[in-house]
C-alpha cells in the first residue's frame, strides 16, 4: 500500500500523484515482464504498529484499492474509482477507459501524460489513526508476465450487474442524446447496450473534451509463404456456407479485440492464429514466425451515424506472419507444401498471390464517411467488396455528402397469347442449395451491372433466367420500349448497417410473338402455358471459380388481367434473415427485389387470404441450423441461431403501447410482433435432418398456436373494443371480426361459440388484467408489463423444438431434477434453465429491464405458468 500526497512542486494533488505513480509502476512492470496491477481509491486509513516496530495500515481506502487492483481483470493496468476520477486535477483530461461495471475507470500505462506534469516529484504524507480522506494505491502480489494466459481475461464477468437502465443513465450523464437511438440510421439503444456491454465488441473512454468515445481495436494478420520465383502468397478465406451454397469471399485473417482483451498486439496476433487456424500456442513457434518489424498500427477517428453523439476511434494493427518450413508434414492441414485449398472451421481457405489492397481502401472509404465497419460481419464486408469491385452489380457513390450504395434492378414482364388470352410469366418459387423461398407472382428480374443499359439488361435477364438465347430473342421477342419506367426507393439492409441503399428499378414489358416456335418455347411452358423450371447459373456471379451459385426457379403463366389486380404483401420482411453459416444475419427493409437481397419472402394477397381462411398465418422463412454448432455448449444450437438476430424494440414497444388504441388493428399488431421478436423464428428451424418437436405436433403447428396465444392476449386486452367478438368468433380473411355464425363451421361449433360469448363473465377477465398490472383502473395499458407479457408469449413454447433443448452444464450440477450432462426434455423447465443461466441467447428477454425479466422468471420459473394448450 502506497499513500499518495501532493507533488513537491504543487502541480499534482494526492489523486493525481497516486494515479501517476500507479501508471509509472505499471510501465516499469512492462519493461521487466512483471504482471502488475494497481488500484487507486479514497477513504479512511488507520495505522497499527506490529511486533518488531513495523507499521501497517488498514481501513476503507486500503480495502477499496485492493479490491480495484484484484478486479482489474488485466495486468499492467491502473484501476481507479469513480471518486478518484472525479477528484483528479492535473490529470483530469488524461484519457481513461470505462470499466464494464461503468462505476470505475482504467488508465493504460502507455497513455501519454503531458510533460507539464510528468516530471513532478511524488511527495509523501505522514498519517495517523485520525486521518481522513487518505488516498491509497494498492499493488497485489506480482507474477511473471509470461505466465499470464489470455484465457484469464476472457473469463472475466461481462457486465458486473450492469443493467440497461444503468447504461442509459451513464449516457445521459455524459449528455448523449439517447432519443436519437433507434432512428435510422442509428441502432437502437438496446442494440448498442448488447454490442458494448454484453458482447464487449468495443469499450468507452473519455476524450480530452470530457465526452464519451468508443474505441474499437482491429488486428489483421497476414500469413504468408514465398514461392521460388519470389512471389508472395497470402492465406485468405475463400468461401464459407451461406444460404445452402458456398459464398465466395477472399477475406484476410481479422480479429476484433473485445473489451479487456486489448492485450499487447503480439499476444493478439497469437490469439488470432489460435482461433482462426487452430494452431496451439505450444507448437506455434515450430510452424510460424511473427515478423515483429512488419507490425504497423494507425488510428482513425470518425463520427458514425449508427452511434449518434459518440465518436469512434479505430485502432488498427497489421502484422506479417511467415511459415517457417512449409514442407513439414504437420502443416498438411493448411494445404502445404503446395499451397492447395483446404477446409477448416467450416470455411474453405486459399493461398492467392498478393496483388492489391483494394479491400483496405474500401474499408477506409466506409470509415471516412462515418460507417462503422466493425458492425459488418467478415462475410458482409466481403460481399460488399465483391459486388462493388468483383461482379460490379452495385456501386458506392457520394450523394449530398453521404456515401450511398446504388443497386440497379431490371424487372421484365414477359407476355404471350395463350388460347387468345394475354398471359404473363411469373416466378412461383426459387431454391438455392438446400433453401427455398416463396416468391409467387413476381416478374422475371435480376440485378444489373453498373455499366449496363436497360435493353441490354433485359436480354441478359431473359437469357440468364429463362434460357432464351440471343438469336431467339432477336427473332421472336419484341420489347415494348414505351412501357419502360424507372422508380427509385431508398432503404437499408441490416447486412450493411449505416450504409443507405438507393434502389433504381427498371420495369418493362416484352412479348413473345410466336408461342409455337418449338425448342425454346417448349422449355418455358409454351404453347399451353404449363409450369416450368429452367435451371441456370447466375450470370452476374464471378466466373473465376467452379463453385458458382446454381439457382433453380419455378415459373408459371398467369392471365395478365388477374396479375395486374393482385396486391402484393411481404410478410416478416424485417426479420427475414439471410442464413449464412448461422452467424451472419440480415433484415431487408426493401422487400420485393428478390435478386437484390435474396432473403425477402413475398406472399400474394390471395395466398394470405387462403391461409387466413384455414385459420393460419404464413410462416416465416426457416432458420438454418448447421451441423457445426457447438456440441459441447449447453445451448449450442440456440446460441448459433440467435447469435446475430436482434429484437426490433421500436415495433415491440409500439405493440405494447398501442395495444388498446382504437385504430391499432389486429393486422397492425401481427405485423409488429413478427417483425419485433426473432424468437418466433425458432419455431421454423431447418437442418440437414428434419427437425422434430417433443409435443408430437409439427413446428408450424406450434408457431400457429403461439401466434394464437398472442392474438388471444391482444383481444382480451381490448374486450371493450371488439376483442370479445374476435376472441370468440375469430377473424375473416380481411382481418375483420366474424360476427355470429360462419359458413366455414358446423352448426354445433357456431352454437358453442355463441354460448361462450353470451355467458362468459367478461368483467372477471378484465379485473384479472388489472390485478396483474397489465391494465390500470382507467383501462389504459401498462406498456412495461405488457411488453414483458408479449416477450413471454413469443418464446414460451420454443423449447418444444427438439434441436433447441439445452443440456445441464457441469458447473450447474443440477436443475429441477436434471443433473449435469442431462438434456432437459421438459420444455418449460428447459426455457427456465436458459433464462436463468444463458439469457443472452434470447435477445428479446435479454433486452428487457431487470424488473421485467424478474417478472417473467417469477411467472414462468416459480409459478410454472402455462397457457394450458
Amino acid at each position: 500500500v502506497i499513500l499518495g500526497g501532493p507533488s513537491a512542486d504543487g502541480t499534482m494533488n494526492p489523486q493525481d500523484s497516486a494515479v501517476r505513480l500507479g501508471q509509472l509502476i505499471c510501465r516499469w512492470g512492462t519493461a521487466h515482464r512483471l504482471a502488475l496491477r494497481a488500484g487507486v481509491a479514497m477513504g479512511d486509513v488507520c495505522a497499527v504498529v506490529l511486533v518488531g516496530g513495523r507499521t501497517s495500515y488498514f481501513g476503507t481506502a486500503c480495502a477499496r484499492a485492493l479490491r480495484l487492483a484484484e478486479a482489474t481483470g488485466q495486468d499492467l493496468m491502473v484501476h481507479l474509482s469513480q471518486e478518484v476520477k472525479d477528484n483528479l486535477s492535473a490529470l483530469r483530461l488524461v484519457r481513461v477507459a470505462i470499466s464494464p461495471s461503468h462505476s470505475s475507470y482504467y488508465l493504460d500505462p502507455s497513455t501519454t501524460v503531458s510533460s507539464q506534469y510528468a516530471g513532478g516529484r511524488m511527495g509523501q504524507r505522514s498519517t495517523d489513526a485520525g486521518s481522513d480522506e487518505i488516498l491509497a494505491l494498492c499493488l497485489p502480489d506480482s507474477k511473471q508476465a509470461g505466465s499470464v494466459a489470455s484465457s484469464q481475461r476472457s473469463d472475466l464477468p461481462v457486465r458486473d450487474g450492469m443493467t440497461l437502465d444503468e447504461f442509459r443513465d451513464l449516457l445521459l450523464k455524459f449528455e448523449v442524446d439517447i432519443a436519437r437511438f433507434g432512428t435510422w440510421p442509428a441502432v437502437t439503444l438496446e442494440e448498442f447496450f448488447r454490442y458494448l456491454v454484453l458482447d464487449r465488441k468495443a469499450h468507452l473512454r473519455i476524450d480530452e473534451d470530457g465526452r464519451l468515445e468508443r474505441v474499437v481495436t482491429i488486428m489483421r494478420v497476414s500469413v504468408r509463404i514465398q514461392e521460388a520465383d519470389g512471389a508472395v502468397r497470402e492465406l485468405r478465406i475463400k468461401s464459407q456456407p451461406a444460404k445452402g451454397h458456398p459464398r465466395m469471399r477472399q477475406q484476410p485473417l481479422v480479429i476484433v479485440m473485445q473489451m479487456l482483451d486489448e492485450m499487447p498486439w503480439l499476444e493478439a496476433a497469437h490469439k488470432c492464429l489460435q482461433e482462426k487456424l487452430q494452431i496451439g500456442s505450444k507448437v506455434m513457434p515450430q510452424y510460424v514466425s511473427i515478423d515483429e518489424p512488419s507490425h504497423t498500427s494507425w488510428e482513425q477517428r470518425v463520427e458514425c451515424a449508427s452511434i449518434p453523439g459518440i465518436s469512434t476511434l479505430y485502432r488498427f494493427h497489421r502484422v506479417n506472419v511467415a511459415v517457417k518450413d512449409r514442407s513439414k508434414r504437420d502443416l498438411k492441414f493448411l494445404g502445404l507444401p503446395k499451397g492447395m485449398d483446404f477446409s477448416l472451421g467450416g470455411k474453405t481457405w486459399t493461398w492467392p498471390r498478393i496483388d492489391d489492397s483494394r479491400e483496405d481502401e474500401v474499408m477506409r472509404v466506409l470509415m471516412a464517411h462515418g460507417i462503422d465497419v466493425t458492425e459488418y460481419s467478415p462475410q458482409a464486408f466481403a460481399e460488399l467488396f465483391d459486388e462493388v469491385h468483383g461482379t460490379k452489380v452495385s456501386s458506392l457513390e457520394l450523394q449530398d455528402g453521404r456515401l450511398v450504395r446504388t443497386v440497379r434492378v431490371i424487372k421484365v414482364w414477359l407476355h404471350a397469347d395463350i388460347l387468345n388470352v394475354d398471359h404473363v410469366v411469373v416466378q412461383r418459387s426459387r431454391a438455392r442449395g438446400e433453401s427455398a423461398l416463396l416468391t409467387k407472382d413476381s416478374p422475371v428480374s435480376m440485378r444489373m451491372h453498373v455499366d449496363q443499359d436497360w435493353p441490354e439488361a433485359v436480354a441478359a435477364t431473359l437469357e440468364g433466367k429463362l434460357g432464351l438465347g440471343q438469336q431467339f430473342q432477336a427473332d421472336n421477342v419484341i420489347l415494348d420500349r414505351s412501357s419502360h419506367k424507372v422508380s427509385e426507393e431508398v432503404g437499408y439492409s441490416r447486412m450493411y448497417p449505416g450504409l443507405t441503399t438507393n434502389y433504381i428499378v427498371n420495369e418493362v414489358n416484352a412479348r413473345i410473338l410466336n408461342c409455337n416456335a418449338g425448342g425454346p418455347c417448349l422449355s418455358i411452358g409454351l404453347p399451353w402455358g404449363t409450369v416450368f423450371t429452367p435451371s441456370r447459373r447466375d450470370a452476374w456471379k464471378s466466373t473465376d471459380s467452379q463453385e458458382s451459385d446454381k439457382a433453380v426457379a419455378q415459373y408459371e403463366w398467369k392471365v395478365f388481367e388477374h396479375i395486374r389486380q393482385v396486391v402484393y404483401m411481404t410478410m416478416c420482411a424485417s426479420v427475414s434473415y439471410a442464413e449464412t453459416n448461422g452467424d451472419d444475419d440480415s433484415a431487408v427493409m426493401n422487400p420485393g427485389f428478390d435478386d437484390m437481397d435474396e432473403d425477402a419472402e413475398e406472399v400474394s394477397y390471395e395466398d394470405f387470404a387462403e391461409e387466413m381462411a384455414r385459420g393460419r398465418v404464413p410462416s416465416p422463412a426457416p432458420l438454418q441450423l448447421t451441423a457445426t454448432s457447438d456440441k459441447s455448449s449447453a445451448v449450442g444450437a440456440l446460441s448459433q441461431l440467435m447469435k446475430k438476430p436482434r429484437t426490433d424494440w421500436v415495433r415491440a414497444k409500439r405493440a405494447a403501447a398501442d395495444i388498446r388504441k382504437r385504430g391499432y388493428s389486429c393486422k397492425d399488431f401481427f405485423d409488429d410482433i413478427v417483425a419485433a421478436f426473432p424468437e418466433l423464428r425458432l419455431y421454423c428451424v431447418q437442418g440437414k435432418e428434419p427437425s422434430e418437436t417433443i409435443s408430437g405436433r409439427t413446428m408450424d403447428d406450434e408457431y400457429q398456436r403461439t401466434i394464437g396465444a398472442l392474438f388471444a392476449f391482444y383481444w382480451i386486452m381490448r374486450l371493450d373494443l371488439g376483442g370479445k367478438e374476435s376472441f370468440c368468433f375469430g377473424l375473416d380473411s380481411s382481418w375483420n371480426p366474424i360476427v355470429g355464425k360462419s359458413n366455414l363451421r358446423t352448426d354445433e361449433e357456431n352454437a358453442t361459440r355463441e354460448d361462450f360469448f353470451t355467458h362468459t363473465n367478461w368483467s372477471v377477465v378484465t379485473q384479472l388484467l388489472i390485478d396483474g398490472g397489465l391494465l390500470f383502473e382507467d383501462m389504459t395499458a401498462d406498456p412495461h408489463r405488457t411488453l414483458a407479457m408479449l416477450v413471454l408469449l413469443a418464446m414460451h413454447d420454443i423449447m418444444k423444438v427438439a434441436d433447441l433443448l439445452p443440456v445441464v452444464h457441469q458447473s450447474h450440477d443440477s436443475f429441477c431434477g436434471y443433473v449435469a450432462g442431462d438434456k432437459i426434455t421438459d420444455h418449460d423447465v428447459a426455457l427456465s434453465y436458459v433464462m436463468s443461466y444463458y439469457p443472452s441467447v434470447l435477445p428479446s428477454f435479454a433486452g428487457l429491464q431487470e424488473s421485467q425479466q424478474q417478472s417473467i422468471l417469477f411467472t414462468h420459473c416459480k409459478m410454472e405458468y402455462n397457457m394450458g394448450w
